[in-house]
């Protein structure tokens, strides 16, 4: 009796280990080895993927003027400053649920502005030809068997 009470005690802490871990690291709980039937729409990439170049990293922001935090700048310099980009426009091709998750976003720079506005004062604004979704991706269930993977459902839907 006591080696089975051992044996379930043991069990709940690694539940609880694996739980703890996922949260930290994906923010969500990942359940492995289930398969989803959803068609993958774009593949995150990951830090280490990236080379020097002509990207940045940011997160989507709902606010006036702006709507991208700076995460990284072209330099992979860590910094938060609120920025323009324009170019590409996430916010029709993805849901609000999957822009409002917390996911980083990699775009590539064709130009970057800096200029003075009444309105907001000093502005940057990055044109952009592409974008990319940094790993891990989270989506708006806490719970996900998709780490790697932006799926139709994150998508915006036409209606």
């Amino acid at each position: 009796m006591i080696i089975i009470a051992r044996i379930i005690i043991a069990i709940v802490m690694c539940l609880f280990l694996y739980i703890i871990v996922n949260l930290v690291f994906f923010g969500g709980i990942v359940v492995p080895f289930v398969k989803t039937d959803e068609r993958i729409i774009k593949v995150a990439v990951t830090a280490k993927d990236l080379q020097r170049g002509n990207y940045i990293v940011c997160k989507w922001v709902r606010m006036t003027g702006f709507n991208y935090v700076l995460e990284r700048n072209e330099y992979y310099i860590r910094i938060k400053k609120h920025v323009i980009i324009s170019g590409v426009d996430l916010e029709n091709e993805l849901s609000y649920e999957f822009m409002t998750a917390g996911n980083s976003f990699v775009f590539y720079v064709v130009e970057k502005k800096e200029y003075y506005s009444e309105d907001l004062g000093d502005c940057t604004e990055y044109i952009v030809d592409g974008w990319d979704v940094l790993y891990p991706v989270k989506h708006h269930s806490p719970i996900t068997t998709i780490p790697r993977y932006i799926v139709e459902s994150d998508c915006y839907r036409k209606e």
